[in-house]
């Protein structure tokens, strides 16, 4: 794909449509510059995303593409320092 990126960051989760049916984990990719990317998630709203799930808390590459301003992965790898 020519608009692929690859990026390297902190992989954490936030609690999303809190309060209704759909409540579950929204994943995001915390940048050195301390930006945050949200990321698409391969589930439905309120299920885990069981790729990305093993990877919170850890420092991440992601390989994949941007769909307004989403990241959509295809690939995700802990990195070491």
């Amino acid at each position: 794909m020519e608009n692929e990126v690859k990026l390297k960051g902190f992989l954490f989760s936030k609690l999303a449509n809190i309060g209704s049916k759909s409540e579950g984990p929204a994943y995001f990719l915390q940048l050195q510059n301390y930006e945050e990317i949200k990321i698409e998630k391969k589930a439905t709203l309120w299920e885990i995303d069981k790729t990305l799930q093993p990877f919170l808390g850890k420092k991440v590459e992601i390989e994949g593409y941007f769909v307004e301003h989403i990241l959509n992965y295809n690939q995700v790898k802990e990195i070491q320092n």
